[in-house]
């Protein structure tokens, strides 16, 4: 910082001296009007992409069929891989989430705010479901019965399946928040929302578990009621399916519909071809 001097003597402000031949551009210019910048939530896939999408949905499907002979073994002592799995699964969903709500940061859709509760949601019922699961935690008095499991699985898996839905509603509309784009409240008050919602069922299978709805007839096998859930979903997420390849699809449909489509195989397993059997090589497999 400072001034130099020209040849004739005049005094010039380094600061706003342009370079010669260099166009100087301002770190806060904007986009031009209309533009968009490159997020996963308004790009177009390419057919590459959709190619991947599609292999990796044959190999899913072919992965179940070949644990379809042997589905409904079971496989004793495998209560120990719970904790690993689920805190994976935490790790993954909410980090998803985050990267939905710093998109939504971005582009103030209410479709991506709606999926990242969806996956906040999912992410965090992840850690109860664990703690409750049967023979894993036990001993350290965590004995909520039998049904504080499967109740807590019921709601993740229709509270997330119903979430998805939403953002297939909602993502041709506008969807743009009062807010003005510097505003954080729609965040915190989406993260809170979840959060209580979670802290609330929680709460309920730990203070009250003899109310809960009877999905399970032991501490391996699931009742008939439990078809009541694995189809709902399933329902909702063809549902989705159908919602999200009508029209214009984004690289974020895409990838969700490989979501949708290895939650569907998961359900399939897991209720049906494995006969909702806890611990069976197909209830792992769809894991």
């Amino acid at each position: 910082p400072g001034s130099t001097r020209t040849p004739n003597g005049h005094s010039i402000d380094s600061e706003s001296a342009p370079v010669s031949g260099v166009r100087t551009v301002s770190l806060r210019e904007e986009l031009p009007a209309g533009s968009q910048p490159y997020l996963l939530s308004n790009s177009r896939p390419t057919r590459h992409q959709t190619l991947f999408a599609l292999c990796i949905s044959a190999v899913l499907a072919c992965a179940c069929l070949a644990a379809v002979p042997f589905a409904r073994i079971r496989l004793e002592g495998t209560e120990g891989l719970l904790p690993a799995y689920a805190a994976a699964m935490l790790l993954v969903e909410v980090i998803t989430a985050a990267l939905l709500l710093a998109t939504y940061s971005v582009q103030r859709s209410l479709a991506v705010l709606v999926l990242s509760s969806a996956y906040l949601f999912s992410g965090l019922l992840a850690l109860p479901w664990a703690l409750t699961f049967p023979g894993v935690f036990d001993a350290f008095g965590l004995d909520t019965g039998m049904q504080s499991t499967a109740t807590i699985a019921a709601v993740r898996r229709l509270g997330f399946a119903l979430l998805v839905l939403a953002y297939a509603v909602l993502r041709n509309q506008d969807g743009r928040t009062e807010e003005p784009p510097v505003s954080s409240r729609p965040i915190l008050t989406s993260v809170g929302m979840v959060g209580l919602c979670v802290a609330l069922l929680t709460l309920a299978v730990f203070l009250d578990p003899g109310t809960l709805p009877e999905f399970m007839v032991s501490t391996r096998d699931v009742s008939g009621l439990w078809s009541y859930v694995s189809a709902t979903a399933l329902i909702l997420y063809a549902t989705t399916l159908l919602i999200l390849l009508r029209g214009r699809r984004s690289v974020l449909d895409l990838w969700l519909i490989v979501v949708i489509v290895t939650l569907s195989i998961e359900i399939i397993l897991l209720s049906y071809v494995s006969g909702g059997i806890r611990l069976s090589v197909g209830w792992w497999a769809g894991r």
